[in-house]
Order: structure tokens, then sequence, then C-alpha cells
């Protein structure tokens, strides 16, 4: 009544096979997580590409593919491009404040240190420089939207030209 044919269990066995293989693949495959409290996942591996997404600092993502310094990732059913920068393969605290120590560390705080500004910071203050964190911080506070952007790089011509099909 239930008899398989020979060639039935050869495909069994072949399908739990590859189903086996994919989901050792897929527990084995590369993670980051973000470091950075303001990440953004980009539609294409550029800085001015279109935002598909914006991570919270210390979410994992899936890495799908490397090009350059900039990893093609999966971020629950979106896909984008993320820059290396924001993320690392250690974990980041999600809070907006921890406490270490004595002292509270903010996700802007984390980030810094993420991206070795402590250290910067200790050698000019060390060498009798003053780092003006004023001035970081209007630069950071300054924001200007996706689609004036865009605007701004079409109108200057300064967007990447596509290559021409055709011509050789």
């Amino acid at each position: 009544m239930f008899k398989r044919t020979a060639r039935e269990a050869q495909r069994t066995v072949i399908l739990m096979v590859a189903l086996a293989v994919l989901a050792c693949a897929a527990a084995f495959a590369e993670q980051v997580h973000v470091q950075i409290a303001n990440a953004k996942l980009k539609k294409a591996p550029q800085w001015f590409a279109a935002t598909v997404d914006e991570p919270a600092l210390g979410d994992t993502l899936e890495v799908l593919k490397k090009t350059g310094d900039w990893c093609q990732v999966k971020a629950g059913n979106t896909t984008g491009w993320i820059h290396k920068s924001a993320v690392s393969s250690k974990k980041a605290k999600k809070s907006r404040a921890s406490t270490v120590g004595s002292t509270k560390t903010s996700a802007e705080d984390v980030t810094l240190a993420g991206k070795g500004f402590s250290e910067l910071e200790a050698d000019y203050r060390k060498n009798g420089e003053n780092v003006n964190l004023e001035a970081i911080d209007a630069m950071e506070a300054r924001s200007v939207d996706e689609a004036g952007l865009m605007s701004f790089l079409r109108k200057g011509a300064l967007l990447p030209q596509s290559p021409k099909r055709g011509k050789k």
C-alpha cells in the first residue's frame, strides 16, 4: 500500500540532506551588530544611496555579501547595504544609557568609543591640544533630509554616472 520505489526513496533522502545543509548554513551565517545610534541601510553600497531601513543600536544583521567597505545585510525582511564602520562582530548595548562603573554611558559615547574617538581625544589632550567638542556637536546636529540631499546631488551633477549600455 505504501511501497516506495527506489527512485522516490532516493529523492526523499536527497531532499532531507539538502534541507539539513541549508539549516546548517543558516545557523553559521556571518552576523554583525549595529554599533552606531543612527545607522542606515542603503539601497546600494554608496553613501548617497536611498535609505531602506534604520536598524537600532545593537541590532543583529545577517551578512549576505561583502563588497569593499560595504556589507549587504538582511535585517528582518529588509535587505540593504551598510558601511563596515557602522557594524562590528561584537554586540553593542541597546540601551540609551547604561551604567559603567559609577558613570552613565550614552549611546553616543558608545558610538564614539567604538570609532576610537576617546583615544583620539586623549592623544590631543596629551599633546596640549584642545578638541572643540561643542563644534563637533554642532556639526552632528545639522541635518539634511534625504530628498534635499538627492536634489542637491542631482543639481550639482554629483551622482555617480551609470555605465552606458551598448557602447564599447
